[in-house]
């Protein structure tokens, strides 16, 4: 056999091995993504999820050298957060949020962790969370706008800003865990 025509029959293989997959995951009612697939769905969310952690650790960061070190090229400490939370509770929250993202994300990069263990039900709660969280900060920034018209439009907004970046981390983190299971599980249920 020609290495062309072993190569044509592995895909073959692959396919029909995929489609019995599915039809039995189907009608035993957990349907599983087959490894190829689902790799790259996981790699995707990593990196999606990531960029959007990443920029919240920015977010964090510069509040830090603003708190620390007062440069000149970095917006004043005001406008960094709104004092609701002192700032000396809020960065060990937001240390955990960032350590959380990491976490999420080299987990769904390496394919394996309790993290990557998909809950549906998690993620239509996170869904609707993170909408009303991101129509709140929407209702936030229109008062904020309204009541201080000095500010418009982008003055006081980091934390806002982030807030949205949050809700749309956790959306997307909802989406994943709503998707169709992307693991290879040989067979056993997610």
């Amino acid at each position: 056999m020609s290495p062309a025509t072993s190569r044509t029959n592995e895909r073959t293989d692959f396919r029909t091995a995929y489609h019995v997959n599915v039809s039995r995951q189907f009608s035993s009612g957990s349907i599983t993504l087959v490894n190829g697939t689902g790799n790259l769905r996981m790699k995707t969310y990593a990196i999606v999820l990531g960029i959007l952690g990443a920029a919240f650790f920015g977010r964090v960061v510069g509040q830090v050298l603003v708190a620390l070190f007062h440069p000149s090229v970095l917006p004043p400490m005001e406008e960094w957060y709104s004092g609701l939370i002192p700032y000396p509770i809020l960065l060990p929250m937001q240390m955990v949020i960032v350590a959380f993202q990491m976490e999420m994300s080299h987990q769904l990069w390496i394919e394996k962790g309790e993290l990557t263990r998909q809950r549906p039900r998690l993620g239509t709660t996170l869904k609707w969370f993170s909408l009303i969280y991101f129509i709140g900060m929407v209702t936030r920034y229109a008062v904020s706008m309204s009541a201080h018209p000095e500010r418009r439009w982008f003055g006081g907004t980091i934390p806002i800003f982030f807030h949205w970046v949050l809700a749309a981390y956790l959306y997307l983190l909802s989406r994943y865990h709503r998707d169709l299971p992307v693991r290879l599980t040989g067979g056993e249920k997610p």
